[in-house]
């Protein structure tokens, strides 16, 4: 989240005197301090964009006009007249631009255009990637979703219904950037479903537009990719974690150990000096603990699949031996408790041997970083006395020298 959105880095320049810029093939009108508005204009256009791609469809020049008021007389406001005085948090603005966009695409056809509840969990999962994704560079970069994936990984989830039904003010930058990102999974997750014609999205507000609940129009349009029995809440737990893969970075070594850890170490009571102490041991150290795996399938079944998650997250060194404790779990849920011993063991060694040689490749790189020199910095000292040569010349004709540079323009 520590990207700035270059288009809005003017909105603070907020004068007396405002000056009018617009898009009339998109029909948004922004009013603004000379020299500022068009900042606003570039990211409303942008925004826009987003909004078409969001909803799909033909790209259509709108029927409606979105007027935006950039100054310290605050203006009527409504869903297509937003007044700003400038000084907003980053999230409001995006918020409430998108918002307005999306009402208004909503409602192609000349007319009054309401508010619809849906597009305030749409606009914030638009706003989202906006926000945290540095726009302004070249290129369109995938959302990192790893602080979303930890909670994940210890069963935390977000209820879906409070994400579309119970939206977090723009207002609080903290918490909404975050519930944001939660939003944006949601759209990721339900563009992800094999839709054969219409777009999910557009699909929702129409809906909404007849009357239905946020809720009940999400769970219309996805209630064909439910599995038997599944509820719109079972459906994200078991789409949004696979989904939430896509773009995520590489785990650091010492937090994929952390994690392997947690599954296959278990708590154990030993005595020390006649004083009970509770300390973590590898479980296949345990023989006894083994039968309370045995008899439990489900558990059986969370350790494969956790480990199967820290295999996809984890450096490729890694990735071998993890896949052999997925495989030694298999074997302890068949019942082979000889063949889980002997796999897990060799499993845990060839761990441990993969480990220190990801450690020492981060700390060869950290030292090649160290000890990198740019080619600029290598020929500084050639530059130098290059640009010194230059300024003696100029110094013993400067007529002459001022005669060159005009011939070069």
């Amino acid at each position: 989240m520590k990207h700035i959105l270059l288009a809005i880095s003017a909105l603070w320049l907020v004068g007396t005197h405002a000056a009018t810029v617009e898009s009339r093939e998109r029909r948004i009108t922004v009013s603004a301090a000379p020299g500022s508005g068009k900042a606003w204009l570039d990211f409303a256009l942008r925004a826009d964009g987003d909004v078409q791609k969001f909803l799909g469809g033909d790209a259509v020049p709108p029927k409606h006009r979105l007027r935006i008021h950039v100054g310290p007389d605050r203006k009527t406001e409504g869903v297509l007249r937003l007044s700003f005085t400038g000084r907003e948090f980053r999230t409001e603005i995006a918020q409430r631009i998108y918002t307005s966009l999306l009402c208004r695409a909503a409602f192609p056809e000349p007319g009054k255009v309401p508010s619809l509840p849906s597009t305030q969990w749409m606009a914030a999962a638009l706003a989202s990637h906006e926000l945290s994704t540095g726009r302004q560079m070249p290129g369109r970069k995938p959302t990192d979703y790893e602080s979303v994936r930890a909670g994940f990984r210890k069963g935390v989830f977000p209820l879906v219904e409070r994400l579309l039904s119970k939206p977090v003010p723009a207002t609080s930058p903290i918490l909404y950037l975050f519930y944001a990102l939660h939003c944006e999974l949601l759209a990721t997750s339900i563009r992800s479903a094999p839709f054969p014609k219409e777009t999910p999205f557009r699909r929702i507000l129409e809906l909404e537009v007849h009357g239905r609940s946020t809720v009940a129009a999400t769970e219309f349009v996805l209630r064909p990719f439910f599995a038997e029995g599944e509820t719109l809440q079972g459906w994200y737990e078991r789409t949004a974690p696979v989904v939430s893969r896509r773009g995520s970075h590489l785990s650091p070594v010492e937090e994929v150990v952390q994690r392997l850890q947690e599954l296959t170490m278990v708590n154990a009571i030993s005595l020390n000096g006649g004083a009970q102490k509770i300390k973590r041991i590898p479980i296949e150290d345990l023989p006894e603990k083994l039968a309370d795996y045995r008899i439990n399938p489900d558990a059986i079944d969370r350790v494969h699949k956790q480990i199967f998650e820290l295999v996809q997250d984890a450096p490729v060194l890694l990735r071998e031996p993890l896949a052999a404790y997925m495989n030694a779990f298999g074997l302890l849920g068949k019942g082979k408790k000889r063949a889980f011993l002997r796999t897990i063991r060799r499993a845990r060694k060839d761990f441990d041997a993969a480990v220190e040689r990801q450690r020492a490749i981060g700390v060869l790189l950290d030292r090649i970083e160290e000890d990198y020199s740019s080619p600029t910095q290598q020929l500084a000292p050639y530059l130098r006395t290059v640009e010194r040569a230059d300024q003696d010349a100029r110094a013993l004709d400067p007529a002459l020298h001022m005669l060159l540079d005009k011939a070069n323009e």
